[in-house]
């Protein structure tokens, strides 16, 4: 028999992106390592990739329409945990369900609309304000995968210290150098040059493409850069960065513009990213802020040179890996840090080799295994109260 009956709310991961990535991060070794406990995960398609088990059983959403798989979730899950005998659930990205017969935990991944809710829609800064803040106050736990994110948490929803738990995340152990051949078809196939700069992640303001995309410009056309820019990732939301959009065309229109090329694939499936990441020249990341950001240590795990903002946990994370931009809306900085870092091979060799040796500390094993712990104490009663 289970020591506990764990269930997992892992609603909307089926979307790409940095939410789905951090949660079968947790999950997939999470599966593996824990045979003892009962799991029940609600998701809103199967997920192939996670190990089965006698011990785990999926509950699949009626609908995939974010309003009403939430609104299902709210109206059916108490007493549906309360007929299971549940003994914890964790929401895994941010939204939880009131009312739970058990312990309750959420992750949190950023509170960048807060940081920055200028470059938010009104209704969604509101939402975070609101409704957002009497969930994670709700709770009795709150993971925080970064000591930025905990202290965020803290400073915008008053929640008590001790309540708020760090667990810094992980990435697939699949992010490693990519064989030549690899590189070769991945190329091919969204016909990327030889060269070029490389960014995964939403299309989004927060991710600050508008101004990585002047810069690049500007290594074109002041450094004779022959490479391509490489935007991977879907719109964060309808519009996604108009900024970006208006210099593309730009660019597209001016025939003067020289060799400047910005490809902009989408999302892609992730048995796609370690090629792409090893064919990348250097990885850029000018983020007005971030809670965590896998990406970027997925890139140096696979041995690319990356430029990163220092905004929030950035700098920690990449200490001694990554080249830091003082100011990550000064393209003309962006354009000469990326121009002296290309024209030094010894320096490009120096961080590659610096990724790699760094890429065993971002152990997603290590992050399961502190979340399990964590469900063990939740589950036995043993946290502290809610005030």
């Amino acid at each position: 028999m289970a020591a506990y009956r764990i269930a997992i709310d892992a609603l909307g991961i089926s979307q790409p992106g940095g939410g789905r990535s951090a949660t079968l991060n947790l999950l997939e070794p999470l599966l593996q390592i824990d045979k003892e406990n009962e799991y029940l995960l609600f998701l809103d398609r199967q997920e192939p990739t996670l190990p089965p088990g006698e011990n785990v059983r999926t509950i699949l959403a009626p609908t995939r329409q974010r309003f009403a798989v939430r609104a299902w979730a709210q109206a059916t899950w108490p007493n549906l945990l309360r007929r299971e005998r549940v003994d914890l659930i964790h929401h895994t990205k941010n939204l939880v369900t009131f009312l739970n017969p058990c312990p309750t935990a959420v992750t949190i991944h950023d509170l960048t609309i807060l940081v920055h809710p200028e470059i938010f829609p009104r209704v969604d800064v509101l939402y975070w304000r609101t409704v957002e803040k009497l969930a994670v106050n709700s709770v009795d736990r709150v993971i925080a995968v970064s000591d930025v994110t905990a202290a965020d948490v803290i400073h915008f929803y008053g929640t008590p210290q001790e309540r708020v738990v760090v667990i810094y995340e992980g990435i697939d152990e699949a992010f490693r150098p990519a064989a030549p051949e690899q590189i070769a078809e991945v190329r091919m196939r969204y016909g990327l040059p030889e060269r070029y700069l490389l960014h995964v992640g939403s299309i989004s303001l927060k991710k600050n493409l508008a101004t990585l995309a002047r810069a690049y410009g500007r290594l074109v056309r002041e450094e004779n850069f022959d490479g391509a820019l490489v935007l991977v990732g879907r719109s964060y939301w309808e519009g996604g960065d108009r900024a970006l959009d208006a210099y593309i065309a730009e660019q597209t229109a001016n025939r003067s513009a020289g060799a400047v090329r910005i490809i902009r694939t989408g999302p892609v499936p992730q048995g796609d990213l370690p090629a792409l990441y090893s064919g990348a020249t250097c990885f850029v990341f000018p983020s007005l802020h971030e809670g965590f950001g896998l990406v970027p240590l997925e890139a140096a795990a696979c041995g690319t040179p990356v430029v990163s903002s220092r905004v929030g946990v950035m700098e920690q994370l990449l200490e001694g890996v990554a080249l830091f931009l003082q100011d990550p809306h000064d393209e003309a900085h962006l354009a000469e840090t990326l121009a002296s870092l290309l024209a030094d091979p010894a320096r490009l060799s120096e961080m590659r080799a610096a990724g790699l040796a760094a890429a065993p500390r971002w152990s997603r094993r290590r992050a399961a295994q502190e979340t399990l712990a964590l469900y063990k104490t939740l589950a036995s009663g043993t946290n502290p109260p809610k005030e």
